[in-house]
């Protein structure tokens, strides 16, 4: 099975969804079964290499300039068979940050890729069920996390405080500000002794300076606040080395409902409890999994779980050992790549 990647970007989204799941399945397939190749370029791809393809795989758009259904014709032409791997919904809300960066036309050219390719791959089911009235044809594929890479292997660095942190990219300021309020509370409160929270992911920009100021409130979390610098994705699993408990903030919107669960996948791989807004995607995951933070509680919601778990470590052990049992049954890298593999055996049919 021949298979080619478009591959227009190196960040964290090309890693999950393009790059280590067809490492993985490379790897439970014998390193025969497919042949994986790439190109950061599809219009410049020749139609000679195009016919030796059975599948061409685009992530998120296919044409920014509403050509989706020209390049699905041209693939079919040459005997391809098309999938678009999406895994955040088009319609961004207007408070997001990338709102107004987004290209013309952005979400028709989504909508026009989802209509024109033979299969639509997602992150859940229930963006699978917002996706399916444009395409019929989808097909869930849940992210995971492949814990034979290194930076899922690495040690946790010892503390003797309890490390509460967050992680992530560069456009999550209004989730953050869920827990603005909390952490005024937190750092006000003397009774709470031998913490820490923390800032994984951090790069030298208005959008962390503006987290930070949030989540040191200030500058009044003093010694209290620690940042941890960002790296690339090959590497940023050992943020989590520095963290116990992930702090993971969203907003309930529909944008944010269509997210996948990553953040507990990751906190889990490394062995961290989870503090998490009551939402969808977390919300379908085992009361024993993780703490949540209901969404009318938000104002003390993550400074009376940040207080509880400091104190309980029992507790944060429990909820971190379930949650790690729970995403090794549920988002086994393995057992997904058979069901990738099965899905593209279908597809071919």
């Amino acid at each position: 099975m021949n298979i080619l990647l478009v591959i227009t970007d190196n960040t964290g989204l090309q890693y999950h969804r393009q790059i280590s799941p067809h490492v993985v399945l490379d790897s439970i397939t014998g390193g025969n079964a497919i042949n994986v190749t790439s190109t950061g370029n599809f219009d410049m791809y020749p139609d000679d290499k195009l016919k030796e393809q059975q599948i061409v795989i685009f992530l998120r758009a296919i044409s920014m300039t509403r050509k989706s259904a020209e390049v699905v014709k041209r693939c079919h032409k040459n005997g391809c068979k098309v999938i678009l791997d999406i895994d955040d919904y088009w319609n961004l809300p207007s408070d997001h940050g990338m709102f107004r960066y987004r290209p013309p036309f952005f979400e028709i050219n989504t909508i026009e890729a989802i209509e024109a390719v033979d299969m639509v791959t997602t992150t859940t089911k229930f963006f699978g069920k917002i996706i399916k009235p444009f395409n019929r044809n989808v097909r869930v594929l849940a992210n995971c996390i492949d814990m034979e890479q290194n930076q899922w292997k690495s040690d946790k660095e010892q503390s003797e405080s309890v490390r509460f942190g967050w992680v992530g990219g560069v456009w999550h300021k209004e989730d953050i500000a869920l827990m603005e309020d909390s952490f005024n509370y937190l750092y006000s409160d003397n009774s709470v002794q031998n913490y820490n929270i923390c800032l994984g992911g951090w790069n030298d920009n208005p959008e962390y300076r503006s987290i930070e100021l949030m989540m040191a409130a200030n500058g009044r979390a003093r010694d209290k606040y620690l940042r941890i610098s960002g790296t690339d994705y090959n590497n940023y699993g050992m943020i989590y080395d520095y963290i116990d408990v992930a702090l993971v903030p969203l907003r309930n919107n529909l944008f944010n409902n269509c997210k996948s669960p990553l953040k507990m996948l990751e906190a889990a791989a490394k062995g961290c409890a989870v503090i998490a807004s009551e939402v969808q995607p977390y919300n379908v995951f085992p009361t024993n999994t993780y703490y949540a933070v209901p969404t009318w509680d938000n104002k003390k919601g993550w400074y009376k779980a940040i207080k509880h778990l400091n104190k309980e470590k029992r507790m944060r052990e429990d909820y971190a050992n379930n949650l790690k049992e729970y995403v090794a049954k549920e988002y086994d890298a393995k057992e997904w790549a058979l069901t990738r593999y099965q899905v593209y055996l279908d597809l071919l049919k």
